[in-house]
Parts: structure tokens; C-alpha cells; sequence
């Protein structure tokens, strides 16, 4: 299988939806993101602390892209 990096820029345009168990928890669109880590912290300010496995939908509107990832999210310590 062949898988291609996770790569976008800040001003691409993103369409990202949160599932959870089948379930869509949240959607929602980006520009000015370039690192998973802003996307992280933008979810965390969105919907507070999610807790246990969401599988995040992205997809690259500029690029063309699409990703599916796993986020799991636990209590802070």
C-alpha cells in the first residue's frame, strides 16, 4: 500500500469532519492552518476536550486531497 505524506499549506482550503462511532460529532472549515497541530488545538478549542477515538475526515479543497486519521483524545493529567 502505498500512502502519501500528510502535507498542506496555510492557505489551503480544508473540509474536516470529526466521527465518532458512526456518528458525525462536528464539521468544519479551515484556511491558515499549515501543521496537524493547529488542527488539533483548533478542535480542542471548538468542541472543549473530546474524549476517546475520533476519526478526522480531511480533505484538501486547494490540493485535492484526502486523509483519514485517527485522534485519540484522553483527560489531561
Amino acid at each position: 500500500m502505498i500512502t502519501k505524506p500528510l502535507s498542506f499549506n496555510s492557505c489551503d482550503q480544508l473540509s474536516c469532519r470529526l466521527i465518532s462511532a458512526g456518528n458525525r460529532v462536528y464539521s468544519f472549515d479551515l484556511t491558515g492552518v499549515s501543521t496537524m497541530s493547529d488542527i488539533y488545538h483548533f478542535i480542542l478549542r471548538e468542541i472543549g476536550q473530546p474524549k476517546g477515538l475520533l476519526n478526522l475526515n480531511l480533505r484538501n479543497k486547494t490540493q485535492g486531497q484526502s486523509y483519514n486519521l485517527s485522534l485519540k483524545f484522553s483527560d489531561a493529567a
